[in-house]
């Protein structure tokens, strides 16, 4: 027996149809150089183990927890005050989409 309702595994079939990733565009060198030296100076302050504990305290299943922190970081870039730290959400400014 499944622990899915039916909406869920209607929603699952669905996720399944659309393709696993979608090419928007491209970064622009330079920016791409900023966004890596930003990971650099910050990857001290990764957030990935904090994000998958999130998903374990909720019990969101994670595939490969171990794998992820273990070969993957990931550093919070939303936003970020001058001078914020980028492990604190709190150091992050608001933003608005108009």
């Amino acid at each position: 027996m499944s622990t899915f309702s039916k909406t869920q595994i209607r929603a699952l079939a669905e996720a399944r149809k659309r393709p696993t990733s979608q090419k928007l565009g491209a970064l622009p060198n330079a920016l791409k150089a900023r966004l890596v030296d930003f990971y650099h100076r910050h990857s001290d302050e990764n957030i990935l183990q904090d994000v998958i504990s999130g998903r374990t305290d909720r019990y969101i299943p994670t595939e490969n927890a171990a794998y992820l922190v273990r070969n993957y970081g990931q550093v919070a870039l939303q936003g970020l005050r001058q001078g914020g730290t980028p492990s604190h959400r709190t150091a992050c400014a608001a933003r608005r989409s108009h």
